[in-house]
This record gives C-alpha cells, sequence and structure tokens, in this order.
C-alpha cells in the first residue's frame, strides 16, 4: 500500500512542477531533459553500479525501454504544456483516465473479459476528457487545440501504460526495475536532447542555477514515480486492475484539490462535470476489477 500511495504523491508532485516552472519562467524543455538525466542518475544510485551492455543487450525488455522513453520525451512536454495553458486538473484527468486504452489491450491480447461495470467506466471515458477539457475562449481556433491536446495525452499515457504492463507481466523480474527504469530514461535523455537540438534553442536557453535545480527537483520523483508504481505491481498482491485505477483516482484527487488550494486554479461548471465523471469512470473500473 506504501508503494502505491508514493506513486499517487510522485505523480501530483510532477504535474505541480510545471505549474512552478511557469511562474518562475523555467522553460519546459531543457529542464526535461535536465530531469532526464537526473532520472538516469538515480538510476544508477538504485541499482547500485554501471549496467553491462552485454547484459542490456541480451534484456527481453529492452527494445519496450527503448520506445518508452522516446515517447515520454513527447507527451512529457505535451503534458507540460497543458498544465501550464490548460490546467492542471486537465492534464491530471486526460493523463489518468486513459487505464481504459491497458483495460482495452488486455482484452484483446489476454482475452479478459471485461464486467459490466467496466463497460460502463470505457463508455464514460471519453466525455469525461471532453468535459473536463473545454474552455470558453474569445478566438474558435482555441476549443480546437484545448480538445486535441488533452485528448492526445490521453491516447499516449494508455499506450505507455499498456507497455509498462507488458513489460512487468511478461519480461521484466522485479530485480531489473531499476536497470529498466535507467535504460528507459537514458533513451528519453538522448531523444530530448536530440529534439532541444533540432529546435535551435540552445542558444537562447542559457543554463542556470534556478534551471539546473528545476530540471533535479523535478527529475527525482519522475524516477520514483515508475519505480513505485512497478513496486505497487509487483508486491501489492491486487491485480492490475485494481492497481491501476487506485493510482489513477488518488492522483486525480489529489491534483484537482492541490491545484485549487496551491494555485487557486478555477474549473467551469462543464470541467467540474468531467472531474467527477472521472472519479466515476476510475471508481468504476476499481469496482469491476476487484
Amino acid at each position: 500500500m506504501i508503494y502505491l500511495l508514493m506513486s499517487i504523491v510522485c505523480n501530483t508532485y510532477l504535474v505541480l512542477m510545471f505549474q512552478v516552472f511557469k511562474r518562475l519562467g523555467i522553460p519546459s524543455l531543457p529542464a526535461i531533459i535536465i530531469n532526464y538525466f537526473t532520472c538516469v542518475a538515480t538510476g544508477i544510485l538504485f541499482y547500485g553500479r554501471l549496467p553491462e551492455l552485454a547484459v542490456l543487450l541480451h534484456a527481453p525488455w529492452l527494445w519496450i525501454a527503448l520506445v518508452l522513453g522516446c515517447s515520454f520525451v513527447f507527451f512529457f512536454n505535451l503534458m507540460a504544456w497543458i498544465t501550464t495553458h490548460i490546467g492542471m486538473t486537465v492534464t491530471s484527468v486526460a493523463g489518468k483516465i486513459s487505464m481504459v486504452i491497458p483495460v482495452c489491450a488486455a482484452i484483446v491480447l489476454y482475452g479478459d473479459r471485461p464486467g459490466g461495470w467496466q463497460v460502463l467506466a470505457l463508455l464514460l471515458a471519453f466525455p469525461a476528457v471532453v468535459c473536463s477539457s473545454l474552455k470558453k475562449e474569445k478566438t474558435p481556433e482555441a476549443p480546437r487545440i484545448y480538445l486535441l491536446a488533452p485528448l492526445l495525452l490521453f491516447v499516449g499515457s494508455g499506450m505507455n501504460d499498456t507497455l509498462v504492463k507488458y513489460a512487468e507481466t511478461q519480461q521484466l523480474p522485479a530485480q531489473d526495475f531499476p536497470l529498466f527504469n535507467m535504460v528507459m530514461f537514458t533513451a528519453a535523455f538522448f531523444a530530448g536532447s536530440l529534439f532541444f537540438v533540432v529546435k535551435r534553442k540552445t542558444a537562447s536557453t542559457p543554463l542556470s542555477g534556478k534551471l539546473l535545480l528545476g530540471g533535479v527537483l523535478l527529475g527525482i520523483p519522475n524516477f520514483l514515480s515508475m519505480q513505485f508504481l512497478l513496486l505497487a505491481l509487483n508486491r501489492a498482491g491486487w491485480k492490475s486492475s485494481v492497481v491501476f485505477p487506485l493510482n489513477n483516482v488518488g492522483i486525480v484527487l489529489l491534483t484537482a484539490l492541490s491545484a485549487y488550494l496551491l494555485f487557486k486554479e478555477k474549473l467551469s461548471p462543464l470541467n467540474l462535470t468531467g472531474l467527477l465523471l472521472s472519479v466515476v469512470c476510475i471508481t468504476l473500473m476499481l469496482w469491476g476489477g476487484m
């Protein structure tokens, strides 16, 4: 249970940090790259030594870690954009209600049969993301962006969760969790650095103490969030259909409460409806998985 609680706290912290970056004027992309370097360093401390190349090349989960690492760069930046432009609650809802995607994958890949409650939860997922994301704006283009970005995060987070669960159940022993995370974040660091160079941001973003500190303060909890989730899936004694909903509903509620108390984030009645639907959706998924 402690691993699950720590996963909830770390994931909520990540969303809050992007709002802090906005207020302190810290550019998100270079901070995210430093964050991934910090994740790698944290992984080495957890693993206790540098990994052997021969071991990595023969690891059956290597391709999963590399794919996840590269995808994290895009979706972590997308999460930062949504947090600063739309809101922390929207980021949390879009990212965490995406658990319906690994559930659907389990139905297709493993032959799992969803119960009636889970089917209802699947039907509620899409309107929950839409309602929580829509904003009243004067320009006609803004609502399209505000809807497309959370939907993209919804799909991407769901795909990543599916890969994480596949790695944990099929190919990844518990003792390799730190090594898996280290490889994944190393891939994210190099992919993010390449993306940064291509965008030619180097000259316009000087390296500062504030930027370095922000990346480090983002990186350590980022590594721990994945480590705690894998440990919760492996040791909690619950099925993933219970762990994921508990984890996600905790993150959605804690993020919404933190956004209101710390940043006075306001939600429209439609947004509140979306938040309520997301909680109902995740609760039904949990109920159906027990």
